[in-house]
């Protein structure tokens, strides 16, 4: 959400959308509210576009696209409504022999509910069947043995495949590294498949583990992100930089430990030191791909991304699965106890976890930093910039990963950088989501 003099909450919820109360727009209030274009959702806590809205109607929620049935007939949830006449209704004036082009007129003198349980591609895929008390509704209708999607009538094993808010046509796959899944009668048939996990580290305190748990911790300390349990010795350690004395970290010291191969990374060359040792059947990969090093070992199936300036990405092959420790996880596909420190044991204080996968007797003050509050002047430009995570130029990636994290660390990071001038803490937060998104496809 962002900070306005004036926001009105007349409108901007998708629970008002429901609601047929009026209400006047210029009543408005110093605080917070969504982005213009946006609504707030009470099921999903945050800010969405309308077509992600939930639909709250008598006591009960629906989710976007979600198909119920009432008196009237089918009720779809659509842009924060229930829209309870047939999805595929034609207008009430039709009469026999004024249908379009590839339908034909329903009357209700025949033994069949109409326009109100018209097949559609829809209803064959979630494999609805219409209740026996439905009223008949009059109407266009596909040709027996045809079924309705968007208004055209296809064959039912021509209906295309919804992923993502695209569409997709039988005999289309869509494949990642852990699924395949193949178009077929308008759903996917899915096969699954051992996958990889991600685990990001950026700024100088933002952390999303292997399973998806995000937390912050702040230090100096140099500190494992990753510890192997048993088999090959894995480890990756890392150490915030100040670059300048201006007490903004500019940088992350990279040492890659993989068998006898150690890597180490201490300056925003790029380039591993000369103090980097290679060891026999633990050889790497090493080259630039844009603004990142990439550092990869195949034989391990181990893959560290890194910005030369604080963002380290973690590719971890399916084989570590559960064989992972430190800053990073655990990678066991359970988030709740990714934070077990190095004594294994399960703790809730990201600070105490943080702490216990430092090297030596390295500990850090918990210290919570609100720049954004501390000093108002930072806030404006902030909440500007950070704005874009919210824009149509993520939208895509709303319904795949939530923004919400990401735009509160983008504007810590922003406020807490303003204070060194110029500097790229607002380009890493947004590449931080970007990639993340990318990941996702």
């Amino acid at each position: 959400m962002l900070f306005h003099s004036c926001v009105s909450s007349c409108g901007r919820s998708c629970r008002a959308l429901a609601n047929t109360e009026t209400c006047d727009p210029t009543d408005c209030a110093e605080g917070c509210g969504c982005p213009d274009g946006s609504y707030y959702d009470d099921a999903r806590r945050r800010c969405v576009q309308l077509s992600q809205c939930h639909c709250y109607s008598m006591g009960g929620v629906s989710q976007p696209g979600e198909v119920t049935f009432s008196a009237s007939g089918p009720c779809l949830c659509r842009n924060g409504k229930m829209e309870c006449e047939p999805e595929e209704k034609e207008p009430d004036s039709v009469e026999v022999g004024e249908c379009p082009e590839g339908k034909v007129y329903h009357s209700c003198t025949e033994q069949s509910k109409g326009v109100a349980c018209a097949p559609t591609c829809r209803n064959l895929m979630l494999n609805l069947t219409c209740p026996p008390n439905t009223p008949c509704i009059s109407g266009c209708v596909c040709p027996p043995g045809l079924v309705l999607h968007q208004g055209e009538c296809y064959y039912p094993e021509n209906c295309p495949c919804a992923w993502l808010g695209l569409e997709y046509l039988p005999g289309q796959v869509v494949e990642t590294s852990c699924y395949r899944c193949l178009c077929h009668r308008g759903y996917f048939n899915c096969s699954y498949s051992p996958c990889p996990a991600v685990c990001t580290v950026y700024s100088d305190r933002h952390y999303h583990t292997f399973d998806g748990l995000e937390y912050d911790y702040q230090t100096d300390c140099q500190v494992y992100l990753l510890k192997s349990a048993g088999g090959t010795e894995v480890s990756i350690v890392a150490q915030n930089k100040d670059c300048y004395e201006s007490g903004i970290v500019c940088m992350k010291i990279l040492v890659v430990h993989v068998g006898l191969t150690k890597i180490y990374f201490t300056d925003n060359s790029g380039n591993p030191s000369p103090s980097t040792v290679v060891g026999r059947g633990s050889e790497f990969e090493l080259w630039n791909a844009g603004y990142y090093t990439v550092v990869h070992f195949s034989s391990q199936d181990l893959t560290i991304l890194w910005d030369r300036k604080t963002t380290v990405h973690i590719r971890a092959g399916p084989r570590w699965k559960g064989l992972l420790s430190g800053l990073c996880g655990n990678f066991d596909s359970v988030t709740v106890n990714d934070m077990t420190t190095s004594s294994h044991m399960e703790v809730n204080n990201a600070q105490t976890f943080g702490n216990s996968w430092a090297l030596g007797q390295c500990e850090s003050d918990y210290i919570v930093e609100r720049p954004c509050e501390r000093d108002l002047g930072r806030q404006p430009y902030a909440k500007r910039e950070c704005a874009l995570l919210y824009s149509d130029v993520f939208a895509p990636c709303h319904n795949v990963v939530d923004v919400a994290w990401f735009y509160r660390n983008c504007l810590t990071d922003t406020c807490n950088c303003n204070r060194g001038g110029d500097c790229e803490c607002l380009c890493t937060s947004i590449a931080a989501y970007a990639h993340k998104c990318c990941q996702l496809g």
